[in-house]
């Protein structure tokens, strides 16, 4: 044996000896397992990425994860209608939202009254990059970062916003960012913001495309005894168009059949779900039980009755790509459980218009 090979050989057996030695003074326990608690996400942002001529404009609410849950869908139908002319933008803003003078900073502060502290909705600008993948790289990773995320790469950001068209005419779009963290600092951990408990990470619009997200026309076939409803509802102080609304009458009763579209993600169904169960007087979230498999214009769905003491929601939420449809007759209990089989037939009517 020459001396590198003996000497490799010593070192080799001087190694093993100490980790032997390691192994007998052991107290026996060869394995330790530790649990380690991620941090409870506890704020939310909700933000809008506007980009126009030279120009990209910046719509930020940030808050307690709470709070803000409950503001997704104000927040989503406010960004609906921002409009930009003359380069500054124009919007309808909800009840409670309140605009205040800009600073050289911001272009407008939107307060908005809450249950704990009012809450303020930025309004920015900034010179638009040629590259907008990388503008809005830049600006969500920025905000990630205040909520103690980690950054995003380009191939993720598929499931981490989604475009909504706003004017087809100019080609105005805007691209929506819903997340939840930590503000405050408490770890680098985050979950997605309609994930439930143990499930797999999956951005709040995940599985839509970065594309813009059109909203599309519908046909159907009406219902014997269903009359024209209102097509321009105004909730929260903001208008709301509808793509469908009819309403039945008998006597004192009265049923709301309606047909409206919106952003939308598969992880925020069980909210869209319980928000109709808090409408009907139940308390509670909704079980898997109560929800059915259903396809509704070519994408599968799922259907629910949510039977109240005195009121009752038949209803289909299907999502497909970043849009939401939300058919849904809401009225009261026996009437619409009268007008269950023609809800039925109505829902399989609805195709995109065009198709056959």
């Amino acid at each position: 044996m020459n001396d590198c090979s003996r000497r490799h050989w010593t070192g080799s057996i001087l190694l093993l000896t100490c980790l032997l030695a390691l192994v007998g003074c052991s107290d026996g326990n060869q394995i330790r397992r530790y649990t380690v608690e991620k941090p409870v996400p506890t704020d939310r942002m909700l933000a809008a990425i506007i980009p126009h001529s030279e120009l990209a404009w910046f719509f930020k609410l940030s808050g307690p994860n709470e709070t803000l849950a409950g503001l997704t869908e104000t927040f989503f139908e406010f960004i609906d209608t921002v409009r930009i002319s003359d380069d500054e933008p124009t919007w309808d803003l909800p009840s409670g939202w309140v605009r205040t003078p800009g600073s050289q900073t911001r272009f407008a502060t939107i307060q908005i009254s809450s249950q704990d502290e009012p809450l303020d909705l930025s309004v920015t600008r900034l010179p638009k990059m040629a590259d907008e993948t990388q503008l809005l790289l830049q600006n969500i990773n920025r905000w990630r970062g205040q909520l103690q995320l980690p950054p995003l790469t380009e191939d993720l950001l598929p499931d981490e916003s989604v475009k909504m068209e706003l004017d087809a005419e100019t080609g105005l779009t805007a691209t929506l960012i819903n997340i939840v963290g930590n503000l405050k600092g408490g770890g680098s951990g985050g979950a997605a913001p309609f994930a439930a408990a143990g499930a797999p990470r999956a951005g709040p619009f995940s599985g839509s495309p970065m594309s813009t997200v059109p909203k599309k026309t519908i046909e159907y076939a009406t219902p014997e005894g269903w009359q024209p409803g209102q097509l321009v509802v105004s909730r929260g102080g903001i208008s709301i168009a509808r793509d469908a609304a009819f309403e039945v009458i008998d006597g004192n009763a009265r049923a709301e059949i309606t047909v409206t579209q919106l952003p939308a993600s598969e992880q925020s169904l069980q909210q869209n779900v319980n928000r109709w169960r808090q409408q009907v007087g139940l308390a509670g979230d909704a079980s898997p039980s109560e929800l059915k498999d259903v396809d509704v214009l070519g994408v599968r769905g799922v259907s629910m009755e949510l039977i109240g003491p005195q009121q009752a929601i038949l209803g289909v939420i299907a999502v497909d790509g970043g849009l939401g449809w939300f058919v849904k007759l809401w009225g009261d209990r026996d009437l619409a459980l009268r007008e269950r089989e023609r809800f039925q037939q109505f829902v399989g009517s609805i195709q995109f218009k065009g198709e056959q």
